[in-house]
């Protein structure tokens, strides 16, 4: 919202070539925790059967 309103013209070009370096940073890290399993797993249910027992 900031460099639509600047009077500076390259501001909003260099923010795009920064948010897709991000982006592929991001990527690329999640490429690595992936491929070495270290990526947390969603929670999972309880199994309420066998805590009864």
């Amino acid at each position: 919202m900031g460099g639509a309103f600047s009077l500076r013209n390259e501001l909003p070009a260099k923010m795009a070539i920064l948010a897709t370096d991000i982006f592929t940073f991001a990527q690329d890290g999640g490429k690595i925790m992936i491929k070495n399993g270290w990526m947390e797993e969603p929670p999972q249910i309880e199994d309420r059967i066998q805590l009864t027992k």
